[in-house]
């Protein structure tokens, strides 16, 4: 009876252990997250061939998105996408939540992770518009800037090996470098509109283009 009970002892530790091994741990298959979120670096300086920048405090930055896409690629293929449509009347100046999460398969090495922002105007909305006031010798000028362009920003991280539960993607956006080829006697020189420096696609349009080709060198992404 005893070398039963033995047995029966053996078999049943020998099935606990078995199941114990057999467990897997969720951190090792399923599924990651990653979030995304803008950080406004409005403190960068960048110079300038004939005058040094002047200083700027801004007062107003909105962002329009009419489309966020995500896409991973392994061996220059596209396996998994997605995107939502329309953030809007997002402020970057205090808003430094994340503002959309996805999430993927884990275990996947990839071997990038696209993304596209996607600027288009609309009747009621700019793609962007920024608000400054601009230190200059001969005193504070204000200074507004409004993106109505469609544009399309891209941003791309190489070689991630997807085996983390969760991660964060910020999008740094550098306006001050959006001024990089702007002189301080551009902006004193600049003409006015209803008491402040207007540039736009209707104002200062030769400062407006100036500031359009800066675009794509002032953001960037870092990842966590």
């Amino acid at each position: 009876m005893k070398n039963v009970l033995k047995l029966l002892m053996s078999i049943l530790i020998i099935s606990v252990l078995t199941t114990l091994n057999g467990c897997k741990d969720d951190s090792e298959d399923g599924s990651s997250i990653m979030s995304f979120r803008f950080l406004f670096q409005g403190q960068t300086s960048a110079s300038t061939t004939s005058a040094p920048v002047p200083g700027i405090t801004w007062t107003y930055a909105v962002l329009n998105l009419k489309q966020f896409k995500v896409a991973l690629k392994k061996s220059n293929n596209e396996v998994w996408a997605n995107d939502f449509t329309g953030l809007w009347d997002f402020n970057l100046l205090s808003d430094q939540e994340t503002f959309w999460n996805v999430t993927f398969p884990r275990g996947v090495q990839f071997d990038e992770i696209s993304a596209q922002l996607e600027m288009v105007p609309s009747e009621t909305k700019r793609p962007l518009t920024l608000k400054a006031t601009v230190t200059t010798p001969s005193g504070a000028i204000p200074v507004e800037l409004y993106f109505n362009d469609p544009a399309t920003l891209n941003l791309s991280i190489k070689n991630l090996n997807a085996n983390s539960s969760e991660y964060l993607s910020v999008i740094n956006f550098e306006v001050s470098k959006l001024l990089s080829e702007i002189t301080i006697a551009d902006i004193q020189g600049a003409t006015w509109h209803e008491g402040k420096v207007r540039i736009c696609d209707c104002y200062n349009i030769e400062l407006y283009n100036k500031a359009k080709a800066a675009l794509n060198s002032s953001y960037s992404i870092t990842f966590q």
